[in-house]
């Protein structure tokens, strides 16, 4: 039987990180059932109803954003259909915050995280194996079946990017995890 052990690991806390906004689990609920009531199931109306739609489609349009923030418009939304702890989605609170440091536009782009339980139906009613990012634009009809649910939810946003900071010195947080040991014995009668 193995032995459980402490081990400490070490992590650099980063000072400039965008957290993820908490969103009560029955608004995320309803959001994804108006998402899959609303979403079209045509990938050729995608465009006309003012949707982009996967992982490197919405990184681009929001780095597009950030770059070229007079010609761009800023999404009203977006919804992530991953675990926020997916190292896939783990940049999307300080990019939609870079996008929204940069926009021109009065308003702010929020981000929804729905989780990976919510991806299987709307993949499903958009016709695609997997959809995990969704960006709404603000003329989409869409927005007028998710606004309502959206009031209270705070746009990500990095208060240092407007600031000119002072140093902020490096901080390595000591974590203790439990690890099992190897069981040197039964591995030594295992090679034999």
């Amino acid at each position: 039987m193995k032995k459980q052990q402490n081990k400490v690991k070490l992590i650099l806390e980063n000072p400039l990180n965008v957290p993820w906004v908490n969103i009560d689990v029955s608004i995320q609920e309803k959001l994804t059932q108006a998402l899959i009531q609303s979403l079209p199931t045509a990938k050729e109306d995608y465009r006309k109803h003012g949707l982009t739609i996967g992982l490197n489609e919405v990184n681009m349009l929001l780095e597009r954003c950030c770059q070229n923030p007079d010609q761009d418009s800023l999404p009203r939304v977006v919804f992530v259909l991953q675990s926020p702890e997916s190292i896939l989605v783990a940049h999307y609170p300080q990019l939609i915050a870079n996008a929204n440091f940069y926009s021109k536009n009065e308003g702010k782009c929020l981000l929804v995280c729905l989780g990976a339980e919510a991806q299987v139906g709307i993949s499903k009613k958009l016709g695609l194996s997997r959809a995990s990012a969704i960006a709404i634009s603000n003329d989409s009809f869409i927005l007028s079946q998710v606004n309502p649910l959206l009031n209270g939810i705070s746009a990500p946003s990095a208060s240092w990017l407007a600031q000119a900071s002072s140093y902020e010195p490096t901080k390595v947080l000591r974590v203790t995890t439990t690890q099992g040991t190897k069981d040197k014995k039964g591995s030594k009668e295992g090679k034999n």
